[in-house]
């Protein structure tokens, strides 16, 4: 394959935009550890087509963004109708309350949700919130939980904040609940699922001790969110936090995060001032209805499904080509951890030029879109490439 379209467009970007691109996961460099597919020419199902005319089987679906699949009719005609009749105006969209009840009949935290635009907006929410009403300024987090300062990615970041919020590993329980009965610490925040961890039972010791040291517990369900069942990790685990931040596959692509929790903590926004121009934003919303309109038993089950024989044919296939590498995960949303960068970074590029779109470093995300003839081409791919790497 070659990309020289791509490439000619990221040139030309590089030199007005920083980085070259809005989003740092989809740098070609970071994504294929080089030229690569930068720019899309046409999507639909599970399938990209990019500038040059490559078409591929995608896992990236948006860094997780796209649940039912690319441009699939029943989003584009809720978006086609709103958009006939409005976008953003000067007062609210009703569809942000069917969106509201709508999460509320599908998320066992969600009592109250209050909307955003992205992930890191919504998680800064949450632990302005939590800060509110525990009247403390610590935050314990395991977890990605975006760009902002609280969340202590990257430089730039006050040394003051940085030292608000502490680390901790799934492995030392035992110093997390030390520190929670300090009462020191308003919220712990976390990702339920890292790769295969931390497990049922993990999280239900977490809910206790953070129930017994009345500390708020918060849930960063982006990308499990929809995706695991109906209502979430928290309904597939049965551990139910005090706030959960949705967002990812809630709109199938466009942009929209939510913040939702017990109506008792969710009050407490009303003494707060966290406003967004966008907030009610209705195309955002339109798709949300549609995409939410999918999520359901029958329709999960087939990523399940789905996801289920590609984790299981890439353990296969690995184990054959003696490669050192794991499949960690769940079926919706999996990855192959190897050992080394160099055998993951010639898997990513040769998976590539033969049409294959794997997540470098991340999950390889299933939608409703991908059929058995998606997950044999990504089998065949994989093992071709795989017998090659040493």
């Amino acid at each position: 394959m070659k990309w020289n379209n791509s490439m000619k467009l990221f040139n030309k970007a590089s030199k007005v935009i920083p980085w070259g691109v809005q989003t740092g996961s989809k740098k070609p460099n970071f994504l294929f550890f080089g030229e690569g597919p930068v720019y899309v020419k046409k999507a639909f199902g599970s399938h990209l087509i990019d500038v040059d005319g490559n078409e591929y089987v995608d896992y990236v679906m948006g860094l997780g963004a796209i649940i039912i699949g690319y441009n699939i009719p029943a989003q584009r005609d809720a978006i086609s109708k709103t958009i006939d009749d409005y976008i953003l105006t000067s007062i609210s969209s009703p569809l942000e309350l069917e969106v509201a009840e709508r999460i509320i009949d599908l998320v066992p935290s969600a009592e109250m949700v209050r909307f955003f635009k992205t992930g890191a907006e919504a998680t800064s929410a949450a632990i302005r919130l939590a800060r509110h009403i525990r009247g403390k300024d610590k935050i314990l987090a395991c977890g990605y939980f975006g760009w902002h300062d609280w969340a202590n990615s990257g430089s730039g970041i006050p040394a003051c904040v940085k030292g608000l919020t502490e680390r901790f590993d799934w492995s030392d329980m035992g110093s997390l609940e030390k520190k929670l009965r300090s009462g020191e610490y308003a919220a712990v925040i976390v990702e339920p699922v890292i790769d295969d961890k931390p497990g049922k039972e993990i999280l239900e010791y977490l809910r206790e001790i953070t129930i017994s040291s009345e500390t708020i517990l918060i849930f960063d369900e982006i990308k499990t969110g929809f995706r695991f069942s109906p209502g979430g990790a928290q309904e597939y685990f049965g551990v139910i936090p005090d706030i959960t931040v949705l967002g990812k596959g809630i709109a199938n692509g466009m942009p929209l995060s939510a913040l939702t929790g017990r109506r008792d903590l969710m009050l407490k926004m009303e003494d707060l001032w966290i406003s967004t121009t966008y907030g009610s934003e209705a195309l955002s919303f339109a798709s949300a209805i549609a995409t939410l309109n999918m999520i359901n038993k029958g329709n999960l089950e087939r990523i399940w499904t789905m996801g289920k024989e590609l984790m299981e044919g890439l353990k296969d296939i690995i184990e054959i080509a003696k490669i050192h590498a794991q499949i960690v995960g769940f079926p919706p949303m999996s990855r192959i951890r190897f050992a080394n960068e160099e055998d993951e970074k010639t898997f990513i590029r040769r998976s590539m030029e033969l049409g294959v779109l794997f997540k470098r470093g991340g999950y390889n995300f299933i939608s409703m879109s991908h059929t058995q003839d998606d997950i044999q081409k990504s089998l065949d791919v994989a093992e071709n490439v795989l017998k090659g790497v040493k």
